[in-house]
């Protein structure tokens, strides 16, 4: 998501086409906003009268019914780049730009077979190094013949003629630790039922790759919600709702930058970080710690060392 809002920044400021920018770092009241947007502009019944640009992170995968001309993305396992894929010509519009007229994709990868980031989105590097060597040696690829064809290629246990030692070395330790994961996941699911809090290391266990989501509730300096409205003034029977709507879901990676924040053990903000704005510009907020900014085009970012707002 970091990278999706700096790229979208770069490219607001390198072309006129207009860049709208869509992920899941916002508060769900903005982030619905976001999605009918991306339906109006990208979507069945979206005008084509110019070009336009969307960029995402994995969201546009889920469920939107979205159709773009062209598509650039970065390497990933062989089935979510195909449910990828399915936004590209997704319907039949008659006419497409000029140089366009076929669907197209460009994968964005790695030198060499360090996987990095990718790596540790994924996990497995295995696939992803299966995944770009059947798109170097396939030019296009017809669907739905090829679904099955390289699904089952990039996942066979078999290990590839040419397959890199190093890859394969990633692999086994990769499948040792799913299957440790496994283990323990079945051994927590099997003992008598009990609450976890959300801080207990165990629960962990039962998580996909440790990557569990905390949840930040933006307030201003006076214990407001950013629309203004005080917690103390919502009815009850409307607050859970509210709350759900003004809350941020954040990497558990930020859970150190999120340390100073105020969060309750019980009562209506139980589980909820709550990360004091305040005004920083028309449309963006400041958090208290110079930590974090927020609008909702650009949704919640962290900030490095002492940066400031653009202007």
């Amino acid at each position: 998501m970091d990278d999706a809002q700096r790229l979208a920044r770069l490219l607001r400021a390198r072309t006129a086409i207009d860049v709208d920018l869509f992920h899941a770092r916002y508060r769900f009241a903005d982030r619905q906003n976001k999605e009918a947007a991306a339906l109006h502009h990208y979507g069945r019944d979206a005008p084509r009268t110019m070009g336009r640009i969307l960029v995402a992170t994995q969201v546009v995968e889920q469920s939107l019914d979205l159709d773009f001309d062209w598509m650039v993305t970065q390497i990933c396992p062989v089935d979510l780049l195909f449910q990828r894929l399915g936004r590209l010509h997704r319907h039949d519009r008659g006419r497409r730009p000029p140089g366009f007229e076929a669907p197209s994709c460009t994968v964005l990868t790695v030198e060499g077979d360090d996987y990095g980031t990718h790596k540790l989105i994924y996990g497995n590097s295995r696939v992803l190094w299966r995944t770009e060597a059947l798109l170097a040696r396939n030019a296009s690829a017809v669907f739905p013949e090829t679904y099955r064809d390289w699904i089952e290629q990039v996942y066979q246990s078999e290990v590839w003629d040419d397959e890199p030692g190093n890859i394969y070395g990633e692999y086994l330790s990769w499948a040792a630790e799913q299957k440790d994961r496994n283990e323990t996941a079945v051994g927590l699911t099997t003992k008598a039922l009990k609450s976890f809090r959300d801080d207990d290391a165990q629960i962990t266990g039962l998580t996909r790759d440790d990557e569990m989501s905390l949840t930040v509730l933006p307030l201003t300096e006076n214990g407001c919600l950013l629309d203004g409205r005080r917690i103390e003034s919502i009815r009850e029977c409307d607050l859970a709702e509210v709350l759900d709507l003004n809350a941020v879901p954040a990497p558990a990676s930020w859970k150190d930058r999120l340390r100073d924040c105020r969060m309750n053990t019980d009562g209506v903000l139980a589980g909820y970080r709550q990360l004091v704005f305040s005004r920083s510009t028309r449309v963006e907020w400041m958090s208290q710690y110079g930590r974090f900014r927020y609008s909702e085009d650009i949704g919640l970012e962290k900030l490095s060392g002492g940066e400031e707002p653009p202007e």
